[in-house]
């Protein structure tokens, strides 16, 4: 029989692996199947693919479910983590976008996988872990943004503090240029 969503081969597969493998995208899939690793992975079409009904057929495996976790997938794993309770995370190591891409590379892809599983954090924790990082550098900028604000308040007269705000933002956003598609012009003119 098989569970809605989840082939009874992949079902079989998971259960006689232990665990079961979310990666995004078809081709890392096809990758697992082709290397014969004894991986049971499911592929989800993109990383705005998954579903809170693919929940249901996967956790009635009963089998440890990981999520390969891209460079810049966050989202997905976040996705993935709100109806998966207990799911892990393997963090892409640096240079290595997905299997495919350490297949293509020449490493063994079932040792990196093992070592992965074998480290793999709960993603709840990756997570929370995220989220305070992010807290904490809101926290770090609001506190350079103020810095920045007065030094330019003890040199120079603006005609509102809304002209020290723009002044302050413009000057932070100057320094962090690469990350950004387009950029405002400061139209700044001296009293005569």
């Amino acid at each position: 029989r098989s569970l809605d969503g989840v082939s009874s081969d992949l079902q079989e597969a998971a259960k006689d692996a232990g665990y079961l493998l979310l990666v995004e995208g078809e081709t890392d899939t096809q990758t697992a199947r082709y290397l014969g690793l004894g991986l049971s992975a499911l592929g989800m079409p993109g990383m705005g693919g998954w579903k809170s009904e693919y929940a249901a057929p996967i956790l009635a495996l009963g089998v440890k479910v990981y999520v390969w976790q891209e460079p810049g997938a966050e989202k997905f794993t976040e996705k993935i983590a709100a109806d998966v309770p207990g799911l892990r995370v393997l963090v892409a190591p640096d240079g290595v976008k997905d299997i495919s891409e350490a297949r293509v590379q020449g490493r063994d892809v079932g040792a990196l996988l093992a070592d992965l599983r074998a480290s793999a954090p709960l993603a709840t924790a990756l997570i929370a872990q995220r989220q305070q990082v992010a807290k904490d550098a809101a926290e770090d900028g609001a506190d350079l943004l103020d810095a920045v604000a007065a030094v330019y308040a003890k040199y120079v007269i603006f005609p509102s503090t809304a002209a020290l705000d723009f002044m302050s933002l413009w000057t932070m956003h100057t320094h962090a240029i690469e990350s950004f598609d387009t950029t405002p012009y400061a139209r700044i003119q001296a009293p005569e």
